[in-house]
């Protein structure tokens, strides 16, 4: 987007804050899920969302179609679907970040929360796509 998505999660609340240098808008969990990828999904913030996303980067070996918003809202789906199924942990929350359409060359970023334990399970890969590397746990 032309801004930025923070995904925050506690042991009681969880919410996905949308913002630009102007605007910002906190999007709530939709029945207990806030799922998150390169574009903005609350009503208030997808006014300002950067139609055309950015080119290819150089030495990036990726479709052009990844790096469009359409992709994006299909990997936010996916996530989202997942998530829905229930019965999701962290493991589950890992291998679902890995599938095909999900994780892909261009993936440079990927955060699992475990609110409750009060910790996060972070890509700590420095060659996309970082999910498919080990994650780091970080104590919340």
């Amino acid at each position: 987007p032309a801004g930025n998505i923070v995904v925050a999660a506690a042991p009681d609340a969880a919410a996905a804050v949308e913002f630009t240098a102007r605007r910002l808008c906190v999007r709530e969990p939709r029945g207990g899920v806030v799922t998150a990828a390169n574009h903005f999904m609350s009503p208030a913030m997808k006014p300002f969302q950067k139609r055309g996303f950015i080119a290819v980067p150089p030495g990036v070996d990726a479709p052009a179609e990844f790096f469009t918003i359409e992709y994006s809202m299909l990997r936010e789906g996916l996530v989202d679907e997942g998530c829905r199924a229930g019965g999701i942990d962290a493991a589950a929350a890992c291998r679902l970040l890995r599938t095909p359409h999900v994780s892909n060359p261009a993936t440079v970023q990927s955060v699992v929360f475990l609110p409750r334990r009060r910790e996060a399970l972070v890509s700590s890969s420095s060659a996309p796509p970082v999910t498919e590397g080990p994650r780091r746990r970080i104590a919340l």
